[in-house]
């Protein structure tokens, strides 16, 4: 199969670096993970094997460039998402209370995403944050678009459980 790099970076450079912006909310920081994930496509665009679309894939790898950063800086307690719109609308200086609790929340959802075991983990951030569609997360993990519904909604069952035994 012959690729053209060049076309997937222009096609995909946009789409990567926002979907990074909204895992990190950290422009530099964004910036240079889509280079890496870019960097890295191109080493092993011939492992992409064309069950989903290349976009899905760059963002796949992205993910994993992401998570990696974290875990060699160990900055998993400081992940910084509170700026994003993704997470909480910005409240007015009235209702303080309301964005620190709306703050306490996204801090116990990272901290249970952090030690949720893998497919829920990853089908979780595919639909939250890459608001993939079950079809592309069902391709992704080579399943039915049924264990995609399935396994998010477990996740998100887990998720809700673990976070009620954070906060108490």
């Amino acid at each position: 199969m012959v690729v053209d790099f060049e076309t997937i970076y222009k096609e995909n450079e946009t789409k990567i670096f926002c979907f990074l912006m909204r895992l990190c909310a950290n422009y530099n920081l964004a910036e240079e993970l889509t280079q890496k994930t870019l960097y890295k496509a191109f080493l092993h665009i011939d492992e992409f094997k064309g069950k989903c679309q290349i976009s899905t894939w760059l963002c796949q790898i992205a993910k994993n460039e992401y998570f990696h950063y974290l875990r060699d800086e160990k900055k998993f307690d400081h992940i910084n998402i509170y700026d994003s719109d993704k997470f909480y609308e910005k409240s007015n200086d009235d209702d303080i209370q309301g964005t620190v609790e709306k703050k306490e929340q996204v801090c116990a959802i990272i901290n249970v995403l952090k030690i949720m075991e893998s497919p829920y983990r990853d089908v979780f951030i595919e639909k939250v944050l890459m608001e993939l569609n079950y079809r592309e997360i069902a391709r992704i993990h080579d399943k039915s678009d049924s264990w995609a519904r399935v396994t998010y909604f477990r996740a998100k069952t887990k998720l809700k459980e673990r976070i009620k035994g954070y906060e108490d």
